[in-house]
């Protein structure tokens, strides 16, 4: 309110030098202020209406057990909006109208480009004071009579701002193409940046998302089994290294799979000629093929894993590693 004050006063100071100058009405000049000042306040209470569309009457305050009534409780606030921006329109426009009359021309288009900016777009954006707050208080029974006796012609402008405003807050939901069409637009804009690998990113990830464990599943028979009774020897040890992995399912020929085993591991075993059985891990990660690729990120999450047994009904039907599914997802 403290700015709406001030830029009241900067206008009547105009308007009162203009009188002395070119002695003209100060009552025209009092009414120009006073349209002004209409169209201000009812910006105003229309944004605090909209905001806060409960009022407390001070009579309420001291009962609480006197019925409420409030903006909200007529559900009509969008017509009262409605009816407070015309007010401000209509206000403003018969300011604008006979400010001519008063102020020399350069100071007319200067004072209405200042009061537009002012009036439509700077108090929308400012939170309510307290002299609003208490004007609104005093206005809401006056608003409420009002509703209420026009509440047969407005119905059906009622429902049709009600369901503008609703059609605002409804989100549309994207399909899976949509939301991807769009990334590759974006992508397209940032190519060549550091953003563009995080939009492909996204995109892989989205595409990812839809896949099922057996897309990427190695069968067993192109899978390098290492038998649990092997020794690691170099040229055990250079054949799983040539195969760009780091940890080999162990297998025992009358149970199958039965552990896991590291490279690393394997490399410090190759000095002490033990079996592989002796520093295998036990602890192996089953998904089913029909899982969606996902549940293998859960199961890193959850167990660190990063080689999964894959079955296919109750049979061992590949290996699942999971570096395959990350060079997925920064694949250009």
């Amino acid at each position: 309110m403290g700015v709406l004050l001030k830029f009241i006063s900067i206008i009547t100071f105009f308007a009162w030098g203009v009188e002395k100058s070119y002695n003209t009405s100060m009552w025209g000049q009092v009414l120009t202020i006073l349209l002004f000042t209409i169209s201000a306040l009812a910006v105003s209470l229309r944004k605090y209406y909209l905001q806060s569309p409960v009022i407390e009457p001070p009579a309420r305050q001291a009962n609480p057990a006197l019925k409420r009534r409030t903006v909200k409780s007529t559900k009509r606030e969008h017509v009262l909006s409605a009816l407070l921006i015309i007010i401000a329109v209509i206000c403003f426009s018969l300011f604008a109208a006979i400010l001519p009359a008063y102020v020399p021309k350069i100071v007319y288009f200067a004072i209405l480009a200042l009061g537009v900016y002012f009036v439509f777009f700077y108090l929308p954006g400012k939170n309510s004071g307290r002299f609003i707050t208490d004007l609104a208080g005093l206005l809401t029974p006056l608003f409420i009579a009002l509703l209420s006796k026009t509440k047969n012609q407005t119905k059906s402008l009622e429902k049709r701002l009600a369901e503008r405003e609703k059609s605002k807050n409804v989100y549309r939901h994207l399909t899976k193409t949509e939301i991807l069409e769009m990334l590759n637009r974006q992508k397209a804009n940032y190519d060549g940046r550091s953003l563009a690998k995080g939009l492909n990113f996204a995109i892989n990830s989205i595409n990812l998302g839809g896949k099922q464990i057996e897309d990427y599943t190695m069968p067993l028979a192109d899978v390098h089994l290492v038998g649990a009774q092997e020794t690691a020897g170099p040229i055990l040890i250079d054949e799983l290294h040539k195969s760009g992995y780091r940890i080999f399912p162990v297998n025992n020929k009358n149970e199958g799979i039965i552990g896991t085993v590291r490279l690393s591991d394997l490399i410090d075993l190759s000095e002490g000629g033990r079996a592989i059985k002796d520093v295998m891990n036990n602890d192996l990660q089953y998904l089913d093929e029909d899982d969606s690729v996902m549940a293998a990120f859960d199961k890193f999450v959850n167990y660190g894993t990063t080689m999964f047994i894959v079955k296919a009904g109750n049979k061992d039907s590949g290996i699942l590693y999971l570096e395959d599914l990350t060079s997925e997802l920064i694949e250009e």
